[in-house]
């Protein structure tokens, strides 16, 4: 399973969409003949890679039992892993990866969002 937007965490540069999508096609050209072996892609993306560089040199500091810290650590998670959709041309992606399963993967507040979220990228898996 390839999720796009934990891979794109790798990646503290990237700064667009754009810039995403181009990386996700540099790691796939460098892993070769084991992409066929990706069955499915966790689609989404974030754009948090200048929140993680200051989160490195400014860590959150947690206090008190496991369950406060776990409620002191998720917004920091949700600023990483944000969960959103693609909104620019996907089609060469998927038509690359060819998965068997596609999961738009999103994080919303409400079901119009959630409907919102999924038209965006549903466009942009048929845009180029």
């Amino acid at each position: 399973m390839l999720d796009t937007g934990h891979l794109m965490h790798t990646n503290t540069d990237i700064r667009s969409q754009q810039e995403a999508i181009a990386y996700i096609h540099t790691v796939l050209d460098r892993h070769g003949q084991l992409c066929g072996y990706i069955k499915g892609i966790h689609l989404n993306q974030s754009l948090s890679g200048a929140y993680l560089k200051e989160a490195v040199k400014n860590p959150i500091k947690l206090n008190g039992s496991y369950s406060e810290r776990l409620s002191q650590v998720y917004p920091h998670i949700f600023s990483i892993d944000k969960h959103r959709p693609f909104e620019i041309g996907l089609q060469a992606l998927i038509k690359r990866i060819n998965p068997l399963y596609l999961t738009h993967e999103f994080l919303t507040d409400d079901r119009e969002e959630h409907g919102r979220f999924l038209q965006l990228q549903n466009k942009a898996i048929s845009m180029d």
